[in-house]
């Protein structure tokens, strides 16, 4: 899924494929990203533990074997802000772990700014939409447009729009573009862009991709993309609107019923995007193949009208000559 965002192809696109195995670096990558997953867990999970021990001698409602109680602290920003301080604040030496864990985020977030960043600028390049802007002043136009967006969410309401778009912007788009990345290679082209592929990979990389590749991208990975898909669209209310309290009673903040719809604008709003960017390049082929006809056209007509009027002209020449020969013969005579 990490593919869907662009980061990854992106970062890609910047290497040389002829003396980089960018089939063992893409191989490297998954392994990587799904080890850190596995040890996160290990540093998570036994965090959350704690806290709900911790938490359960101060109040009733949580229970120190179970994660029911910690609903709002099991990811986002309760979990960075909120459950791993308590966690840090009750270690030994909690100053330097307090210390650590904030560059963490610092560089976490750094990190993930710049890929985001250069996923945009890599598009708008490639498209040819860049022009004669120089990319370290495309980059800042990205920057300056993105700080502009991001307001919202450093606003008294900014946890709430934070929640909708954590939730409603990736569940359509995301599930989208790794499925057609997945048909677009194995299956459009009478199924003939998949062994162009591998035949340069493997003159580039020296690398057959067999059978096995096949499978998991032909059958396994759009079977199990769907299914994802389905499960997510599954549920209409993805933020809890309908159910939501106001505060200072039981409720952990209002939602009204209207930002479910916004959410799901939200969400299909990158697809009707991306059916419209198609539809514009059609329109665009089509309009420069009717141009193309209608020169040709307009060319077979001139050639046309210039083989009618050179033939006029050889007649009258033939004319001319004829009566000319005529009145030599006359005077003669």
């Amino acid at each position: 899924m990490g593919v869907g965002f662009g980061t990854l192809i992106a970062f890609a696109s910047h290497g040389n494929d002829q003396t980089t195995d960018f089939v063992g670096d893409a191989i490297k990558v998954s392994l990587i990203n799904c080890g850190t997953s596995i040890l996160a867990g290990f540093v998570v999970f036994p965090i959350l533990g704690f806290v709900a021990g911790e938490l359960s001698q101060v109040d009733p409602c949580i229970a120190s074997n179970s994660l029911e109680g910690l609903s709002s602290v099991l990811s986002g920003t309760g979990l960075a802000f909120i459950a791993f301080p308590i966690a840090i604040s009750l270690m030994p030496g909690s100053f330097f772990w307090a210390f650590l864990f904030f560059i963490m985020l610092v560089t976490l977030g750094i990190d993930s700014e710049n890929g985001t960043v250069q996923s945009v600028v890599t598009v708008l390049e490639d498209a040819g939409l860049r022009g004669q802007v120089p990319k370290p002043l495309l980059t800042a136009i990205v920057c300056l447009v993105c700080y502009g967006f991001g307001l919202i969410f450093v606003t008294h309401g900014g946890i709430y729009w934070f929640n909708l778009f954590d939730n409603y912007a990736t569940v359509v788009a995301m599930f989208s573009v790794t499925f057609l990345e997945c048909i677009g290679l194995m299956w459009c082209d009478r199924g003939t862009i998949w062994p162009k592929f591998q035949a340069r990979v493997l003159k580039l990389t020296g690398r057959n991709l067999g059978k096995p590749y096949v499978v998991a991208w032909k059958f396994l990975a759009p079977m199990l993309l769907f299914i994802m898909a389905a499960v997510a669209l599954s549920k209409w209310d993805l933020i809890g609107a309908s159910g939501s309290g106001r505060y200072p009673g039981m409720g952990t903040g209002f939602l009204p019923l209207w930002s479910i719809w916004l959410g799901w604008i939200l969400a299909f709003l990158p697809l009707v995007g991306f059916v419209l960017g198609i539809y514009c390049l059609n329109y665009e082929s089509l309009c420069q193949e009717s141009g193309s006809e209608s020169e040709s056209e307009m060319l077979v007509l001139q050639h046309g009208g210039l083989r009618e009027e050179s033939v006029s002209e050889s007649e009258d020449e033939i004319g001319s000559e004829r009566d000319s020969e005529s009145e030599n013969e006359s005077e003669s005579q």
